[in-house]
């Protein structure tokens, strides 16, 4: 139990400062709040900064307060293993109350402001560029950015699937769609008029999950027809549910390069 707790602070406090091959904030971040004590004589900013960090700190890394954090935030009430893992999903958001750029800024300025000479000044803000440039990674070189598909700034299969669907519908007919997981947030993004039968939930939801892995049976899928009643489908091309959705009433409208678009034929 001891080592899953520490491995689920170490995990995400790895996704906040960064791993071994960048050290994020971390170090300018501790560089600060000793400066801010051993150096500096602002006595408010000791107490709303650099106390407050440092409680912070012990109050992230106490692994009775992560216990207490994957249970409530988790809100579940299942194994320890899957109290940890959901509580260390949403652990990363307690780190967000450190002032972490904030108190960056203040010591490094109040530093710079309090060296008269212009060549002490030099030196600290060199060292301060030195030391981010150690400690980062170039964001155009770590696979965090790609050139987008268009100005919407979301996969090309996702206008295209939306395009599909806005052109088989009726004057007064709305779009109601289940997709697979890939597609969920984007088409959130491009088409705001298409509503789907789940919530914000819906990465890690039952039959989102199902859905897109293809693992539903009849029974199953008969249940949900009527339960999401969606005039429209969409689904991966290589998914097994087409014969199925077929045999459930769907006819194949449109086609894009990793998906087929599916709609409800009346009756």
């Amino acid at each position: 139990m001891g080592t899953n707790i520490w491995n689920g602070i170490k995990n995400i406090s790895e996704i906040f400062w960064g791993n071994g091959e960048s050290a994020g904030y971390i170090v300018p971040f501790l560089l600060s709040i000793i400066l801010l004590f051993l150096w500096l004589k602002n006595k408010e900013a000791k107490d709303m900064l650099g106390r407050y960090s440092i409680l912070m700190l012990l109050l992230i890394y106490n692994p009775i307060f992560f216990i207490l954090s994957a249970l409530w935030l988790s809100g579940s009430t299942i194994t320890w293993k899957a109290y940890v893992a959901a509580g260390s999903l949403n652990y990363l958001r307690v780190f967000y109350a450190l002032p972490v750029t904030f108190l960056i800024a203040f010591v490094f300025v109040e530093a710079a402001d309090r060296l008269k000479k212009k060549w002490k000044k030099a030196v600290l803000i060199t060292s301060c560029v030195v030391i981010f440039l150690l400690t980062s990674k170039n964001v155009y070189c770590n696979g965090n950015y790609a050139k987008a598909d268009n100005w919407h700034k979301v996969p090309e299969d996702t206008v295209a699937v939306c395009e599909i669907m806005r052109r088989n519908i009726e004057p007064d007919e709305e779009i109601k769609v289940l997709v697979t997981n890939d597609l969920i947030i984007y088409i959130r993004q491009y088409a705001a008029e298409v509503t789907m039968p789940y919530g914000r939930a819906s990465m890690t939801e039952e039959r989102a999950v199902a859905f897109s892995e293809g693992t539903i049976t009849k029974e199953e899928w008969d249940k949900w027809m009527e339960d999401m009643n969606c005039n429209f489908i969409v689904c991966n091309w290589h998914s097994d549910l087409l014969d199925l959705l077929q045999d459930s009433g769907y006819a194949i409208v449109g086609e894009t390069a990793g998906h087929v678009v599916l709609k409800a034929q009346k009756e």
